[in-house]
């Protein structure tokens, strides 16, 4: 039967057990090589985080160059109406604002067109015509308005995308009623004129608004009813079937200023029977182009040329009026107060092109923007409203708070960075500690603590209020440290500057070399490591074979021998019962 080295057949021994036994005692430099592995791997972890510890400590020692701390404070004694900012290059000391004109971007509308499909352009002479926008001194942006594009819609999308400083969109505003178009003439009978109030109408309150009108007109002898049509962009006005009068409306009539407004033609229309009705010639709506500056300022006001004929000649001849693409024609002249007062002015401005106006010290300024940053060196004024006659004071200062906040920053840093290297070195319960013995732990720990030791200038960190807690925990007493900063601010300045140069220096040797240098070594030690435990697992696997071909072999051997002896007892008793039967 076969040998099975568990079994212990023949022997009666655990030879497997005493196998495992003997591979446990070989085992031995493995697993010390296993936990030495573990113990490298443990610090070159550890390195990692103490290096990040030491990169956030170098960026906040960054902000302690006297250029980072040469920062100022500045207020305004009226924050609704300014606010104020001041960088290092900023004097110390007070200054009296009045606001008096805020800058302001220029905003324009267009006349109303019924829907934002409708054309606006004629192209039934010309098919390509061109409309020039421009932005103050900026560059003009030549527009081709053409089968393609000749919509409201497709002139508003035309000029956002010639990026020309200007801004396109369409509003439907509805009926603007003025005291230019808001009268209707009539006969009904009599002569009558219907006036229109003044004001801006959605299409249904326009129809309302007429109906009103003429019923006022008439003295209420007679009603009408009067609806505005969304699909064809029309009015229409029925003489009600319960009137006794036909009505005429005379368009026709010089006083009849509300026609175009309502769609009708300047000829003369047939009297609307009682009971019958009568609509608009045209489509009428509230649709308007709105354009708006981006920028602020009365030298970024809005120009828009127009070329009908497309000879490249643009405001000739019939290029200004308000037919076609002439609608859109728009070259104003300005009165001192950014008021359209002349020139082509096809479009309506509704917010003026104005530059903040402001006096500084009783000296007059006058600047494009509301952000006012030229004007007191190293001081950005904020404009927000208009003082109307009053001073709104503006205090400079050297910001200390910003320089404590700064040196506290820099103590918590450095405790996060110490502290780490610290317990990473203290010995545990167990005697052991991830850092035993490493000299480049102890190096680190050296570095910053000769930092707060060391004199820099004429003072020592302790001078300026620095100290170490029994726990080595670095905290600033900013009383002594204002104290000193009040004394001698220059020096102070200086002090800290020298220190954040030198620690600096050494946490970028630190960081790029000692720990990167270390953390090399520890590598190539696991990498050696690894070579020699799989060198061990191989001559184990060895071994192993080799004890258990030598138990095998015994195991036969016994196997064998009890074999042999079973035999001769066998013989020998067979012996013995011949010589028996013979006596």
């Amino acid at each position: 039967m076969p040998v099975t080295l568990s079994s212990g057949l023949f022997t009666g021994i655990d030879t497997q057990g005493i196998i495992q036994q003997l591979l446990a005692v070989e085992r031995q430099p493995l697993q010390a090589l296993t936990v030495k592995k573990a113990d490298f791997e443990a610090k070159i972890s550890s390195y990692g985080s103490i290096k990040s510890a030491l990169s956030s400590l170098k960026d906040v020692v960054k902000t302690l160059t006297t250029d980072q701390l040469q920062n100022k404070t500045a207020s305004s004694s009226d924050s609704s109406k300014l606010t104020v900012s001041a960088d290092s290059s900023a004097a110390n000391g007070s200054y009296e604002i009045e606001i008096d004109t805020l800058a302001t971007a220029q905003s324009i509308y267009s006349g109303t067109f019924a829907f934002q499909t409708s054309e606006v352009a004629d192209l039934s002479v010309v098919s390509s015509q061109k409309i020039k926008i421009q932005l103050g001194n900026g560059t003009a942006k030549e527009i081709t308005v053409d089968s393609s594009n000749n919509t409201l819609t497709g002139v508003k999308d035309a000029i956002n995308a010639a990026a020309a400083g200007v801004n396109a969109s369409i509003i439907n505003a509805g009926f603007d009623v003025t005291a230019s178009n808001n009268q209707i003439v009539f006969n009904d009978g009599s002569q009558r004129t219907a006036t229109l109030t003044a004001g801006s109408y959605t299409p249904d309150e326009m129809a309302a608004e007429i109906k009103r009108a003429l019923e006022a007109a008439n003295g209420g002898t007679d009603t009408y009813t009067v609806s505005y049509d969304t699909a064809s962009a029309t009015f229409t006005v029925l003489n009600d079937a319960t009137n006794t009068n036909a009505v005429d409306l005379l368009w026709e009539d010089a006083g009849s200023t509300a026609a175009a407004l309502l769609g009708y033609s300047t000829t003369d229309h047939s009297p609307i029977a009682v009971g019958a009705s009568q609509s608009s010639d045209s489509a009428v709506g509230g649709f308007r182009l709105v354009l708006n500056a981006d920028n602020t300022g009365a030298a970024n006001r809005i120009k828009l040329l127009v070329d009908e004929d497309n000879d490249g000649i643009y405001e000739e001849s019939g290029e200004t009026d308000t037919s076609g693409l002439s609608r859109l024609a728009f070259n104003p002249s300005y009165d001192a107060s950014g008021n359209v007062s002349g020139g082509v002015a096809n479009f309506t401005q509704s917010k003026a092109a104005v530059s903040a106006a402001l006096k500084v010290n009783g000296l007059s300024v006058s600047r494009a923007s509301n952000t006012v940053s030229d004007v007191i060196t190293g001081v950005t004024l904020n404009l927000l409203d208009t003082t109307s006659g009053s001073k709104i004071t503006v205090s400079v200062a050297d910001d200390d708070d910003s320089i404590t906040s700064a040196l506290n920053n820099f103590a918590s840093s450095y405790n996060s960075a110490f502290s780490l290297v610290k317990s990473l070195s203290a010995v545990g319960s167990d005697g052991a500690a991830i850092f035993t013995g490493d000299a480049t732990a102890r190096t680190i720990q050296d570095t910053l603590r000769n930092t707060i030791t060391t004199r820099f200038g004429d003072y020592t960190p302790a001078r300026l209020g620095f100290s170490h807690s029994r726990t080595g925990d670095l905290s600033l007493d900013s009383s002594i440290f204002a104290s000193a900063l009040a004394a001698d601010r220059d020096g102070v300045l200086a002090s800290v500057n020298a220190m954040s140069s030198a620690l600096e220096d050494d946490l970028s040797f630190l960081i790029n070399e000692a720990v990167p240098g270390r953390t090399e070594g520890l590598n190539s030690s696991i990498e050696r490591m690894d070579e020699d435990i799989a060198d061990l697992e191989r001559r184990l696997v060895l071994k192993e074979e080799q004890l258990v071909k030598t138990f095998s072999l015994l195991e036969e051997t016994v196997g064998q021998l009890q074999s042999n002896g079973d035999f001769l007892t066998q013989q020998l008793q067979g012996i013995s019962n011949i010589s028996g039967n013979g006596n």
